[in-house]
């Protein structure tokens, strides 16, 4: 059995090797992930949409398997091979896949990163070849030198774990604080602070939502980090990370939410956001008059555009704090764009390059088949009780409401699919541009029971009634569970 997975041995520890030097240094590319992004952005849009839709957001791991896969497949044509051949294949693979990441690791990165794939497979086949029935050519090998490759593995071996240890250990954590010279007031609500189940009127920072088209964050230094803003303007800009934080910032409270959410889903969260407002950036740049769109341009090559006019107010930020630290890296860090009223997909991490054009300009999900405008629809969610429970006759309740920037008016129930809707207690809003909690008192017979919520805009209008799917433009619908209540 071990010389029939002799030939795993190779490739599993070329892969094993890099993905440890990755891990100690995110600067140095993982081939399968090098060449994941590659593919996902060479799909067509219909493809990946479809992907989508049938796999959520589990697709990028099925895309990495398939490409961890592929190196175990080109391992297994290779499974004859010496182990210098084996060692080439290894450095010209890890080479070739980092010159097609989209993300374009540097030129000694990449190198690295080649050399210890390679390292790790010669190594590898000369233990395979060392050990007793794995001799090539019936050429046996002293145990002496048997002994010094085992050593040399098990050290290359501990480095790799050890950098990776001493990363985690050493590097400094993204925390620092930011305040902002206008930051939110949040109010406090007695009334909401004892439902147990109900989302945070600030959610949390590990538990808001992370939704990326990376198969690995972009590693952005915030040393040499600098944002441009160029184009059809009169001044281009270059403003470092102090120079951001110099300007007067303002703190949001925000809802974001995925354009992929379902119904009631998940991908949605309510943070508070420090940054500069971009209207003041773009008076400093000065657009000239043929200007008409503003593409953002981020790191690892993800872009988004908007017209002009939609980025003239003073919500729409560049945001460096997040619940009142630096931002983390899965939600952009160094800077981000912050665009309220419109899906997260508009809102562009890791962002370095604000490019002011004369023309309209496609956006990644955009050229994917997506609404190239993606205003958030006004949406509502039941939190508690939890849906198929069973509750008392007389319970609460509760959950929470979002507008995109038309803000939350009103929110209503409706028991059994019949009947008026129920006016629901609004929580005191923090900010027009944030979700709101609602609750509401009820008591109902024993029996089973549906229970739906809707909310009403700003504007006036009402939630939309009818049953969408996430693509193109975002879903819709009510909310619904089913409850049973127990007997008195």
């Amino acid at each position: 059995m071990r010389r029939r997975v002799g030939w795993l041995v190779p490739a599993v520890a070329a892969l094993a090797a890099q993905w440890l030097l990755h891990l100690a240094v995110p600067q140095a590319p993982f081939a399968p992930f090098s060449l994941g992004e590659w593919l996902m952005r060479q799909a067509p849009g219909g493809l990946a949409t479809a992907a989508i839709d049938l796999l959520g957001h589990q697709a990028l791991h099925v895309v990495t398997a398939m490409c961890v896969a592929g190196a175990l497949a080109l391992g297994f044509a290779l499974r004859r091979a010496t182990p210098r051949v084996l060692g080439g294949v290894a450095l010209v693979a890890s080479l070739g896949a980092a010159w097609l990441d989209p993300r374009g690791p540097g030129p000694p990165w990449a190198l690295a990163a080649g050399a210890v794939a390679a390292l790790a497979a010669v190594l590898a086949s000369l233990a395979v070849a060392a050990r007793p029935g794995g001799q090539r050519a019936g050429r046996a090998m002293d145990p002496g030198r048997r002994r010094l490759l085992a050593g040399i593995a098990l050290a290359a071996g501990a480095a790799a774990l050890g950098g990776a240890a001493a990363r985690r250990v050493l590097q400094p954590a993204q925390a620092g604080l930011v305040i902002a010279d206008r930051p939110t007031v949040i109010p406090h609500d007695p009334s909401f602070a004892g439902i147990a189940g109900l989302s945070a009127v600030v959610t949390p920072t590990p538990d808001h939502y992370v939704v990326d088209i990376d198969l690995a964050d972009p590693a952005v230094p915030a040393g040499g980090w600098a944002l441009r803003v160029d184009g059809a303007i009169a001044r281009p800009l270059r403003l470092t990370l102090a120079d951001l934080r110099a300007m007067p910032t303002v703190e949001r409270l925000v809802t974001m939410c995925c354009i992929s959410n379902p119904v009631g889903g998940p991908l949605v969260g309510n943070a508070r956001w420090t940054g500069v407002p971009l209207a003041d950036l773009l008076r400093q740049a000065g657009p000239t008059a043929t200007a008409a769109t503003v593409e953002a341009v981020a790191a690892d090559g993800y872009r988004e555009s908007y017209p002009l006019p939609a980025l003239a107010g003073q919500d729409v930020l560049v945001a460096f704090g997040m619940n009142g630290a630096e931002l983390p890296q899965q939600h952009g860090y160094p800077a981000r764009l912050l665009v309220p009223g419109r899906y997260g997909m508009k809102s562009v991490k890791w962002l370095t390059r604000l490019a002011l054009l004369q023309a309209p300009a496609a956006g990644y999900w955009e050229q994917r088949g997506w609404d190239p405008v993606a205003t958030i629809r006004t949406q509502s969610r039941i939190d508690v009780p939890a849906d198929h429970t069973a509750v008392p006759p007389r319970f609460t309740v509760a959950g929470i409401a979002w507008a995109g920037d038309r803000r939350v008016a009103r929110v209503q129930v409706l028991a059994d699919d019949h009947g008026p809707w129920m006016p629901a207690v609004l929580e005191r809003e923090a900010d027009p541009l944030g979700w709101r909690r609602w609750r509401l008192g009820l008591e109902l017979p024993p029996g089973l029971h549906t229970l739906a919520v809707r909310a009403v805009d700003g504007t006036g209008q009402v939630q939309a009634a009818e049953r969408l799917p996430p693509h193109p433009s975002g879903a819709s619908g009510y909310h619904r569970i089913v409850v049973r209540v127990r007997r008195a």
